[in-house]
């Protein structure tokens, strides 16, 4: 199969290897989503695109899941207890991106996970729209990764009409992501390697060893209200430096992952 290295682009090409048994969940029923929140900080900035996010998902059945990251300004933490949350943990340190995401999927009981930025402005309808996207995949048995919502910025696939609908298939499905339980039943969990940065693309990689396919929803876009790249704040530069790290382990364990060295499952963490 053919991927593409998250970092330089370059195109590679490797085999699927061990792949571990999927299950799947009947479409019968309404699925329910489970929306995961990372917060640190930022308070107001957050709650506004929360806020509205909520407020335009159209689709009842989600549950908001919050793992805060150490924030220091105490009202991110009274700011989201508004929302009414089914699970909330502060916890006193920065453990990261993707440590947070382990442990929210921990508490999760959804069918469908939500990977829910707490700076990311979505479209009208969002939710809804997803769900239906990925019903329509999986009724033509499509094996379904990762759908993304674009942020605007990055490279744009050729469309394909499945099933009635558009979709972008995709290597790395950058953006606000949703997938479901069956691919965490694949590859267990993401990798911890770094606060910031590899996790996602190193995640997006891993659920196409497993035999899922990636997507990108055509004609809808994201709008990333902090995106804050070249800036010098405190945290621009913590994950500056944790991208830089990231790409060093990317270069080492891309070889691993296309000899067939290094498997695509990672045994879920214990509950912090």
């Amino acid at each position: 199969m053919e991927v593409v290295h998250p970092y330089s682009g370059v195109h590679l090409v490797c085999s699927v290897i061990n792949i571990h048994p999927i299950s799947y969940s009947s479409l019968d029923q309404e699925l329910k989503v489970s929306l995961l929140l990372k917060t640190h900080n930022r308070a107001a900035l957050t709650h506004k695109t929360v806020k509205k996010n909520l407020t335009l998902a159209g689709y009842e059945n989600y549950e908001l899941l919050i793992w805060d990251n150490g924030s220091t300004e105490k009202n991110t933490i009274s700011l989201m207890e508004e929302f009414k949350p089914a699970y909330h943990r502060h916890y006193p340190e920065n453990i990261g991106s993707a440590q947070g995401t382990n442990q929210l999927i921990l508490n999760a009981t959804g069918d469908l996970f939500v990977d829910f930025g707490c700076d990311i402005q979505l479209p009208n309808n969002w939710l809804g729209q997803w769900v239906d996207v990925y019903q329509k995949l999986r009724e033509v048995d499509k094996k379904v990764g990762v759908i993304a919502y674009h942020w605007g910025h990055g490279k744009w696939e050729k469309p394909v009409m499945i099933n009635d609908i558009l979709v972008c298939p995709t290597e790395n499905a950058f953006g606000t992501a949703l997938f479901g339980r069956e691919v965490m039943d694949a590859i267990g969990s993401m990798n911890e390697w770094t606060k910031y940065g590899i996790w996602d693309g190193d995640f997006h990689y891993r659920t196409r060893m497993a035999g899922f396919e990636n997507f990108h929803m055509e004609g809808t876009m994201a709008t990333h209200m902090g995106h804050d790249a070249g800036q010098q704040t405190p945290y621009r530069l913590m994950k500056d430096e944790n991208l830089r790290e990231a790409s060093k382990i990317w270069d080492t364990v891309l070889p691993e992952y296309i000899s067939g060295k290094r498997d695509y499952f990672v045994t879920p963490p214990e509950k912090l």
